[in-house]
């Protein structure tokens, strides 16, 4: 299964290789795919162990060290103080999809299932004390990929 799937490239690569896959949860192709609004559906079926691997593309537009202006810090990964409000929204909504994120590989650690949490090396997404409890957990690890199109 393939969240927060932006372009859902993982899933179109899954089914080319034959490899059963859930239609990939994207809100820009359906309101009815926003995981913020079945978070509890998702973590139930993560639970009943119906899902084996989960690829979570947790949106880091506001988490990138790239961005201008900054939104967030190394010292405040949960965003700055003094915010506008449309930048406290896309705050508010960036660490949303982070505690889905840490919440859905929760459940699926608990069954023994596998997760990945697609993020830049660099994101202070890592900085968030649920990431690094998360990272704690034996059989949990860090791996940088580097992608690229041919």
């Amino acid at each position: 299964m393939e969240l927060m799937a932006g372009e859902c490239i993982i899933s179109c690569g899954w089914r080319l290789h034959r490899v059963p896959t859930a239609v990939p949860w994207e809100l820009k192709n359906s309101k009815h795919l926003d995981v913020l609004l079945y978070w509890r559906e998702l973590s139930d079926l993560a639970l009943q162990a119906y899902v084996c691997l989960a690829w979570l593309g947790t949106v880091c537009k506001t988490y990138t060290l790239a961005r201008l202006p900054r939104l967030r810090s190394a010292l405040m990964p949960w965003g700055l103080y003094g915010l506008r409000v449309d930048e406290q929204h896309k705050v508010s909504e960036g660490n949303c999809l982070a505690l889905f994120s840490v919440l859905l590989a929760a459940c699926l650690y608990q069954v023994q299932a596998y997760f990945i949490i697609e993020n830049p090396k660099l994101s202070l997404l890592w900085l968030l004390q649920p990431f690094m409890q998360l990272h704690m957990l034996q059989g949990v690890g860090f791996v940088e990929t580097t992608f690229r199109a041919h």
